[in-house]
């Protein structure tokens, strides 16, 4: 971008005190905003190629919102604790892995986006955010919900699409929360603490596209008493466009009945990695083979074929590629 565009947006950031320059493919933070720290309340530069964050982003009093989604940074400056106005701060896609401990600083903070950035860990230091609102952590790796949440406030806390495979029964305890979203996760039945369910605040509860049959959530003790748990069910025809609708009622034996419930969930997880499959060779099997077949790839079980396939997954979970070559011939 030329100096004379720049230029014009910062004539009118002066008046509006909104700043906003997205998809321009800027690397870095733009140094000639430090002339509105004074007056500017928000700022969006979404959709650059933003790789740091300068420290002197601590200097804009008055932000109350600030939009740096799709840009590739992969930390934050401890400077950031001192936007004490900031209400949202969303940061969706980008490259970070932890929070600095001056986020925890943020008094009037209400949401958080952190969506699809790469936390393995549920970040600390959220507690002392007392107007949090909503906490949007979804789309990373995260494998643990620790008893630490339990202290947050936030009323939504969406953990959609991670590899979480423990839920902490202190959750219940949060003291506002009313939202939690642990859509296409790594959870089984027996994880899901009945405390949630008859001692929380929770009143939607969203488990789709978890590691067991919908069906038995409504055997729990507690169930009637979350107003809505989200479920989608499948309808006949398996599809790779439309992996929502898919069912297994059709299939032939001998495929037990924990296998047809994975591959009815397959195509919802082939953005995923094969996290939930680590200790689940069988499963693992069925959801290889049965992208190969729905993404058009060459399924026949010939030898060459099996060396090559072979190279690309761990030795472990190589047995269960020749297990899963019956599973494949018994679904067709």
């Amino acid at each position: 971008m030329g100096n004379s565009a720049l230029k014009a947006h910062l004539e009118t950031s002066q008046k509006t005190g909104v700043f906003q320059l997205t998809g321009k493919s800027l690397t870095e933070f733009p140094e000639d905003l430090q002339k509105l720290t004074a007056n500017l309340r928000t700022v969006d530069l979404s959709n650059n190629k933003i790789e740091v964050l300068p420290a002197f982003i601590g200097g804009f009093q008055q932000l109350k919102s600030l939009t740096i989604s799709s840009n590739k940074l992969t930390s934050l400056p401890n400077d950031i604790g001192k936007l004490k106005k900031l209400e949202t701060l969303i940061l969706n896609g980008n490259q970070l892995k932890q929070l600095p401990v001056s986020v925890g600083q943020l008094k009037s903070l209400r949401t958080l986006n952190l969506s699809g950035n790469h936390f393995k860990e549920f970040p600390t230091g959220l507690s002392s955010l007392r107007q949090l609102d909503v906490l949007d952590l979804s789309k990373n790796q995260i494998h643990v919900v620790p008893a630490e949440v339990a202290e947050l406030q936030a009323i939504e806390i969406n953990l959609n699409q991670n590899q979480i495979s423990t839920l902490s029964p202190e959750v219940s305890r949060a003291p506002r929360l009313k939202v939690l979203r642990l859509e296409e996760n790594c959870l089984e039945l027996s994880s899901i603490p009945i405390s949630i369910l008859t001692e929380s605040q929770v009143s939607l509860l969203s488990l789709e596209g978890n590691l067991f049959e919908v069906k038995k959530m409504r055997d729990l003790e507690g169930y009637d008493k979350v107003s809505s748990c989200q479920f989608r069910p499948g309808v006949p025809k398996f599809s790779a466009h439309d992996p929502q609708n898919n069912d297994a009622s059709d299939l032939r034996p001998p495929l037990s009945s924990e296998v047809v419930n994975v591959y009815k969930r397959c195509a919802q997880w082939h953005t995923r990695t094969n996290a939930c499959f680590t200790h689940r060779p069988t499963l693992f099997a069925v959801h290889f083979f049965f992208h190969a077949h729905i993404n058009g790839l060459e399924c026949s079980r010939t030898p060459q074929h099996t060396d090559a396939v072979r190279h690309c997954v761990p030795q472990a979970q190589r047995a269960a590629i020749i297990y899963g070559q019956s599973v494949f011939a018994a679904m067709n």
